[in-house]
């Protein structure tokens, strides 16, 4: 018995001792599988060799990466912008994290830039990593990473040293001349202050060294003046009159261009930067007056004026200039061929674009194209100055000279006659491809150059068929010396080409009296034969279309003889080209008949609903014309009421057009009554 107890005793000591290191053993586990990533190693990427030679390939340089690369013992997740703390000579500055979340090595990198030096080589503390407000996790489990370097820690790494200042390191701004902003032709100064003495020579410099500015939306290049060898770099600009920066200008990153700025200086001013500095605006529209541009005419002909041809340059400023000729009048040279040619002003004062002419001479010849010189304005004893004010305007045209425009050649010794070279109906009809009655019909006659057109013995015209008709468009219209001349027919209700379209023959263009002359001086007359146009299906034409139009007058006739007497009524019947209504709720529309020296009036009768409406007058005492009645264009009167289209809302047309009546002999009236007579009897 005891023996058996015993034996129970040991058995259940061994299995307790077993469960206790079971439970040790899983314990031992869950540590380990929460145990953080620890750091296993930190390192620096390598300076730049390009453009180094010597000790100097341990240095950083400005706007060179410095990548710190820090390995933990696992993958890590991170989330935010972790920090590392570089100490560059005697300064903290931090490198933000860039890349690596997934994996067991994060990239940190900082830009170089400033006063950054550091001459003994860069330091990183064992406790510079910092979550800044992240975090640095294990991938797997999740625990925290330890931020501790430990022995990874860097002192003073000798191939890893810092020189930012050979870049720049302060950007200095000269002053406007009054107050806060620069004026139109005032000179930008600005100096770039470099970290150290620049003193080698060949690769640092060259005259298209620039230095980009951004004056409003625009950025403009500064030129290099002075400074190398040395520390401070000068440049300037001068103002032009379209320069506006109400906030101030701008000198910021990537300021140089072109040259050979590179390597040994930095080309960025990184944090020394300017950004829309408050008393350094500019306005070029203030100052005196100065040329925005310069535009010439374009030859009546191709690419080249011919003799006769006047040359026209406008000249244009950043403001209303007035010209006074007095002294002498103001000239712009052309450089035509080997010869000067002066081009007078003509046109402009007040405004801020002057016009300056010149008449091409049989002997102008320059097959390359006009030249205009930057000094090529002058006032030649006159005056250019602000409209209202006193400041002279500035002369220069700058970058606005002309070099051989190739569009603006001279051939003094050629002269083409004008002739018309092309002819379309210029207008669009308002329903469709079809004109209504009343709507104008234009046409457009274009000459291969500019033509005058005379109307003192006549208005040219041009013949239009329409069905079987033939209509005339007179002259309207042109700019004064055009290429271009606009005819204009009004349809009437007769008007019918429906089908076939409208039609221009070759002869169309008459001169009526009128005459179209070459636009030269001493011009001959133009040439007037036209391309025809055959039945044009886009222009049509139904002089139904439209509101009702009258198309005849009808008066009807005495009883006796060819006078009305008194009592007897007076009918006149207005006949549309379409049915009208016609309501007599506000009034009653009225027919003005002229009866000797007076007006009466003839009220509308009976006709609503058809194309005839009927207008009464009886014969009063008193009346008398001798001569016959007259009846108005504008005789019709709505007086209150509506005329309009029979089951539509178009209004009536409500003048007579060509269907006036004056004086007539078979219509006179009498206000006396003659007795009924027995004429004759029969059996």
């Amino acid at each position: 018995m005891h023996t058996v107890d015993w034996a129970r005793r040991v058995v259940r000591s061994a299995l307790q001792q077993t469960a206790v290191a079971l439970l040790c053993l899983g314990g031992l586990a869950g540590e380990v599988a929460a145990q953080a990533p620890t750091v296993t190693g930190v390192t620096l990427n390598s300076p730049s060799i390009s453009g180094k030679g010597g000790p100097q390939a341990q240095y950083f340089w400005a706007t060179e990466i410095i990548r710190v690369s820090v390995t933990f013992s696992a993958s890590v997740d991170v989330t935010g912008t972790p920090q590392l703390d570089l100490l560059v000579g005697t300064d903290t500055v931090q490198a933000n994290y860039h890349s690596g979340t997934g994996s067991s090595t994060l990239v940190f990198q900082y830009l170089v830039h400033g006063d950054d030096r550091d001459d003994d080589g860069l330091s990183i503390a064992a406790d510079a990593l910092k979550l800044n407000g992240g975090s640095i996790r294990a991938v797997s489990g999740g625990a925290a990473a330890s931020l501790d370097l430990g022995t990874h820690a860097i002192t003073n790494s000798t191939n890893h040293k810092v020189e930012a200042r050979r870049g720049i390191t302060e950007v200095r701004l000269g002053n406007p001349a009054n107050g806060d902003t620069f004026q139109n032709g005032e000179t930008i100064f600005a100096t770039l202050v470099f970290g150290r003495h620049i003193s080698w020579t060949g690769r640092l410099w060259s005259a298209e060294t620039k230095l980009r500015v951004t004056i409003g939306d625009n950025v403009r290049l500064m030129d290099y003046i002075s400074g190398h060898p040395g520390t401070n770099w000068r440049f300037r600009y001068t103002v032009q009159p379209s320069d506006v920066d109400t906030d101030g200008l701008s000198i910021v990153d990537s300021a140089f261009v072109g040259g050979t700025i590179t390597n040994y200086a930095s080309r960025y001013v990184g944090r020394h930067g300017i950004v829309n500095s408050p008393n350094h605006k500019v306005d070029g529209r203030l100052g005196p007056p100065a040329v925005l541009s310069l535009a010439l005419n374009a030859p009546a002909v191709g690419d080249t004026y011919e003799r006769g041809e006047t040359i026209e340059a406008t000249v244009t400023f950043n403001k209303a200039v007035a010209v006074d000729a007095t002294g002498g009048t103001p000239q712009l040279a052309l450089e035509v061929g080997t010869d000067t040619l002066q081009a007078s002003y003509a046109s402009g004062t007040g405004t801020a674009s002057l016009v300056f002419s010149y008449v091409v001479q049989s002997g102008n010849t320059d097959a390359n194209g006009i030249s205009i010189a930057a000094d090529a304005l002058d006032v030649n004893g006159g005056t250019i100055r602000t409209s209202g004010g006193t400041d002279n305007a500035l002369l220069g045209l700058g970058t606005h000279a002309v070099a051989n425009s190739t569009n603006h050649k001279v051939a003094g010794g050629t002269f083409t006659v004008a002739a018309a070279d092309s002819v379309w109906i210029s207008s669009t009809p308002s329903s469709s491809d079809t004109y209504g009655r009343t709507e104008a019909l234009e046409v457009t006659v274009r000459f291969a150059r500019a033509v005058a057109v005379d109307v003192t013995g006549g208005t040219p015209q041009v013949a239009l068929t329409i069905g079987t008709q033939t209509r005339q468009a007179p002259y309207v219209s042109s700019a004064s010396k055009s290429d271009s001349l606009v005819f204009r027919y009004t349809v009437v209700a007769a008007d019918a080409d429906s089908i076939d379209g409208i039609s221009i023959g070759a002869s169309a263009l008459a001169l009526n009296g009128g005459t179209i002359n070459d636009a030269r001086p001493g011009g001959t007359a133009a040439t007037l034969t036209l391309s025809a146009i055959t039945n044009d299906a886009n222009h049509k034409v139904n002089g139904n279309l439209g509101p009702p139009g009258v198309i005849g007058l009808v008066l009807n006739t005495p009883e006796v003889s060819d006078t009305y007497e008194l009592g007897e009524t007076i009918a006149v019947t207005v006949v549309y080209n379409r049915a009208v209504d016609v309501v007599v709720t506000g009034g009653t529309p009225t027919l003005a008949l002229g009866i000797g020296s007076a007006t009466r009036q003839a009220s509308y009768a009976s006709g609503t609903g058809t194309d005839s409406l009927v207008f009464e007058y009886v014969v009063q005492s008193g009346d008398a014309d001798a001569d016959g009645i007259s009846i108005a264009a504008s005789a019709l009167s709505l007086n209150g009421g509506t005329m309009q289209l029979s089951g539509g809302t178009w209004a009536a047309e409500l003048t007579l057009g060509t269907h006036v009546v004056t004086n007539s002999q078979n219509h006179q009236v009498t206000g006396v009554f003659t007795a009924s007579a027995v004429d004759s009897v029969g059996f």
